[in-house]
């Protein structure tokens, strides 16, 4: 009698952390009947929030925080309670957030921590045995808070407020590599049995195959969310779109870069952790989202940007890279600028760049337009401009692939993104008046 009522306790519990929060996100969509935008944000931050969940907790088990008493286990997480948490803690705080638009994110963060700790002191020693809480849980709950509640409510907010681009993008590329990586085959071993142990019989040249594929499709996915960012004023999500045509960086060789690089890493990685079901069900999962983009992305780029995006696409195919640039433009004033200041080192690159054939790109050497503190060389399309370094391999982008493939891995190196790190800055200019939606660096006239 005593093990059937504690099991009806852990069935009831069970029920409540699961139903309830999905009980009070439905009472805040139907009373706030969020905008679109603000459910794309409500959408991303609840992905974040069940990747994260699940890797805290498969943490909290091994240092011992806490511990789970419940079946129905992912890596010994119960499902249910994943499903609870992210929906308390990632797409509640983001929906309430919409109803406060006026207040500035800070707050908003600040107030979002305190109520969720304050639940979850309160109710979360009520849930044993299915939780059940050790002497240094609150160090769990200050991981948890770090690593799921400020980037999950972040992402929600800064989508819904279209503000924040580089930091949502960070966190979209982060949550999207920690479930295809991570989340996803840990999900098929808890069905198949299979587990991590593969990867330490691996021989030190499989790492070595495998690094340089991680690292070459990596750079072409990584630098083509940059230009999504950075001339696209946007991210890769497709309900988060670029406002711009983005056909510089490596959309000027190939119109699917963030699939043939993501496909790439995914397969390599597949192939590593040696199991065929974790590899079949990341290509599968892969497929079904490009699948869902190619259907959408086509006629959506149609009707935003009609005849540049035809022409854009007469160049370049999905899949099959080209080697020179596409949209290189014969008008001088809608070329990219390199301007170089004068000394030994820019000698040395003018040689360089007169030795290749720089599409829509050209080059010159003045001090008059390069103030001291400004560094080497200077980078100026209509709406990008790059100093330093991220110049120079901007620049890069209008030789060759082999070129801009040198510059793209560069730029993923270990500072994360050098464009904005390294005496590298990179801003948006503001748009002129008759600019095309589509010249960033390269213009779409034939």
């Amino acid at each position: 009698m005593v093990g059937l009522a504690l099991q009806h306790d852990e069935i009831v519990l069970r029920l409540v952390a699961s139903v309830a929060p999905m009980a009070i996100v439905c009472l805040f969509l139907l009373w706030l009947r969020p905008t679109r935008r603000v459910l794309c944000g409500v959408i991303l931050a609840t992905v974040w929030a069940c990747v994260t969940i699940l890797i805290v907790n498969v943490v909290a088990i091994a240092v011992g925080w806490w511990s789970f008493g419940a079946n129905g286990q992912i890596a010994g997480v119960p499902v249910d309670l994943i499903f609870g948490w992210a929906l308390l803690w990632g797409t509640t705080p983001s929906i309430v957030a919409s109803r406060f638009p006026s207040v500035r994110l800070i707050p908003t963060l600040i107030a979002t921590v305190i109520t969720m700790v304050t639940i979850d002191a309160l109710f979360m020693g009520r849930f044993e045995p299915v939780v059940t809480l050790h002497k240094s849980w609150l160090i769990g709950e200050l991981v948890n808070v770090l690593v799921v509640l400020l980037p999950a409510t972040t992402l929600g907010i800064a989508t819904a407020r279209d503000s924040y681009l580089y930091l949502r993008v960070a966190i979209q590329v982060v949550g999207f590599t920690l479930l295809m990586g991570y989340v996803v085959p840990t999900i098929v071993f808890s069905v198949d049995g299979g587990g991590w142990t593969s990867l330490v019989h691996r021989h030190f040249w499989a790492w070595v195959a495998c690094g340089v594929f991680v690292v070459l499709g990596g750079a072409i996915g990584l630098q083509a969310v940059a230009e999504c960012a950075i001339s696209g004023r946007g991210t890769p999500v497709p309900f988060d779109p670029p406002k711009h045509l983005v056909c510089s960086g490596p959309f000027a060789y190939v119109s699917n870069p963030m699939q043939l690089g993501g496909s790439a890493v995914v397969f390599t990685w597949g192939l590593m952790i040696g199991d065929g079901w974790v590899l079949a069900t990341l290509l599968l999962l892969f497929g079904i989202v490009m699948l869902m983009s190619t259907l959408t992305e086509h006629r959506e780029l149609t009707e935003r940007f009609g005849a540049e995006f035809a022409m854009y696409r007469g160049q370049v195919r999905a899949w099959w890279v080209n080697w020179r640039p596409c949209c290189v433009s014969v008008d001088p004033d809608q070329c990219a600028v390199l301007t170089v200041s004068p000394g030994v080192i820019s000698s040395i690159v003018c040689a360089f760049l007169s030795r290749l054939a720089l599409g829509g790109l050209r080059y010159v050497v003045g001090p008059e337009r390069v103030p001291v503190r400004s560094g080497v060389f200077i980078y100026e399309s209509l709406v990008v401009r790059a100093i330093g370094v991220a110049a120079l391999l901007r620049a890069l982008d209008h030789a060759n692939l082999a070129l801009a493939l040198l510059g793209w891995i560069f730029k993923c190196g270990p500072a994360g993104l050098p464009q904005w790190s390294c005496r590298t800055t990179i801003t948006n200019r503001e748009e002129p008046a008759n600019e095309s939606k589509a010249s960033y660096g390269y213009s779409l006239s034939p």
